[in-house]
């Protein structure tokens, strides 16, 4: 019995030991006397302190997050149902989008520290909805439909990119989908 406790010991402690880090993911260290650390951890193999240090992965590939009429939020939480936004000429448009969006990997320590793990409901899911209103109401209704989607593609990413960005997340392009008059 001792044996079988000091083998799953040292088997902890070994395993304990490494970070690996795979392609497209940084890690970020939470050190027990220190909280987090600054350093971000590349893809490769790291060693820390068994016990005394977490890793936690963060994924820096570019992600899709899917805005669309009757999506589930349980089923992925990547993404949110259509957004309902006033026009300038206050007539209501349906707005169906993709945003592509990746961590920023040289601030993914700040984004965990400041923000957390759930950074998809406490700040992307808002921040979307939030500036697609604000720029769905500098253009009239008639505008979703003609020439100037790709202006207004445009102008949410530009939005997008301001709000974001401080917060350590890059938005790589805003794609307009399906635009229903409502």
């Amino acid at each position: 019995m001792d044996k079988l406790i000091i083998s799953i010991a040292i088997e902890d402690i070994l395993f304990g030991m490494f970070v690996s880090v795979p392609p497209g993911y940084v890690a970020c260290i939470y050190s027990h006397g220190k909280g987090v650390l600054l350093k971000v951890l590349r893809p490769g193999l790291h060693l820390k302190l068994p016990f005394w240090h977490k890793a936690k992965l963060f994924n820096t590939q570019v992600q899709e997050y899917q805005i669309r009429h009757g999506f589930d939020i349980v089923e992925s939480e990547l993404g949110d149902d259509e957004i309902i936004a006033a026009t300038s000429d206050t007539r209501n448009v349906g707005l169906e989008m993709t945003v592509l969006f990746h961590i920023d990997p040289d601030n993914a320590t700040q984004l965990w520290q400041h923000i957390g793990d759930d950074y998809v409901e406490k700040i992307i899911r808002p921040t979307i909805r939030s500036r697609v209103r604000t720029v769905a109401s500098q253009f009239t209704a008639n505008d979703f439909f003609t020439n100037t989607r790709a202006e207004i593609e445009r102008s949410l990413h530009h939005e997008l990119t301001i709000s974001l960005a401080p917060k350590g997340i890059v938005v790589v392009d805003v794609l307009l989908g399906n635009i229903t008059p409502k």
